[in-house]
């Protein structure tokens, strides 16, 4: 199941997420803390956001090599762990609360 229609990330870091295609958009400032190459060749970044809806969060995401999948974790930034260095799919897992996969078209 796909929890939004569309997710794009502006150059100025902000995340905006569409529900529906006519849906008005949620907008979060990403701060990103770290950024990295995995293994794979995918790319890497862990982030705090202040979220309209949500709150601040912490999350991870990654876009794997070809540039077309973006999957990322989150949780509240008011719950305390480790800001694991992989994403886990299952959701919630761990420290992390929500899992979410977008493919590109």
């Amino acid at each position: 199941m796909q929890a939004y229609w569309k997710v794009v990330i502006r150059p100025d870091r902000v995340m905006q997420q569409w529900i529906r295609e006519d849906a008005p958009s949620r907008a979060a400032a990403l701060d990103i803390k770290k950024t990295w190459v995995d293994a794979e060749g995918g790319t890497c970044c862990q982030f705090l956001a202040d979220d309209k809806c949500y709150g601040q969060v912490v999350g991870m995401m990654r876009v794997d090599v070809a540039g077309q999948k973006l999957e990322y974790n989150m949780k509240s930034a008011r719950i305390s762990g480790p800001w694991p260095e992989k994403i886990d799919p299952r959701s919630p897992a761990g420290d992390w609360t929500v899992y979410l996969a977008y493919n590109r078209k």
